[in-house]
């Protein structure tokens, strides 16, 4: 089970340093082992180049070779990924996200986690 925002997070990692004013490259911490809190920051998705919905219909092969550094490496679901975080780019195009809080539930799975309202 994937912790909260997986797909957004994931994005938050291709749209890094696409602000030309950004000087900062650093990771920004969203969760410690000692809290139960994991907050996934503000996002301002930038505007979708059409270009890259082509991307999506790709075999497999050719999409790991088009946006992988190292293809043999990657997991079984790194396509799907890529699919995923290219979907959730066109539905969010210029549209800014608001930071998003979850808290780990107190179940018996630790990748349970309870959305925060603010």
């Amino acid at each position: 089970e994937l912790a909260p925002d997986f797909v957004r997070r994931q994005a938050q990692l291709w749209f890094r340093g696409s602000d030309k004013e950004e000087e900062s490259r650093e990771l920004i911490l969203i969760h410690s082992e000692t809290s139960n809190i994991l907050t996934v920051p503000a996002l301002t998705v930038p505007v979708l180049n059409p270009e890259l919905l082509a991307l999506v219909s790709l075999p497999d092969e050719v999409l790991l070779q088009y946006t992988s550094t190292s293809p043999r490496c990657e997991q079984d679901d790194f396509c799907f990924f890529v699919r995923e975080t290219i979907d959730f780019w066109q539905q969010y195009s210029g549209q800014t996200l608001a930071a998003q809080s979850y808290k780990r539930s107190s179940s018996s799975s630790r990748n349970q986690w309870m959305p925060l309202h603010g």
